[in-house]
């Protein structure tokens, strides 16, 4: 079984970086913000398999949140 992670994450903007600069650098690592989780969940995903749903580019954020709708 395969997991996925929910993480909401709050980053005080210090550096006027700007949204997309932000969500660059939480996904390409950063040195310049320090974000904060402050919620977490898990789901089960199924079976991992490369024409699994959420291994499209294009899924829509609602298919990944009917994951978390479970629990």
């Amino acid at each position: 079984m395969t997991k996925m992670y929910l993480l909401e994450v709050y980053v005080i903007d210090h550096e006027n970086m700007g949204l997309e600069s932000i969500k660059d650098e939480i996904e390409n690592g950063s040195k310049y913000i320090n974000p904060n989780v402050m919620a977490a969940g898990e789901a089960d995903i199924g079976e991992w398999e490369d024409d699994h749903i959420l291994n499209k580019s294009a899924t829509p954020v609602s298919v990944y949140r009917k994951y978390f709708e479970k629990n």
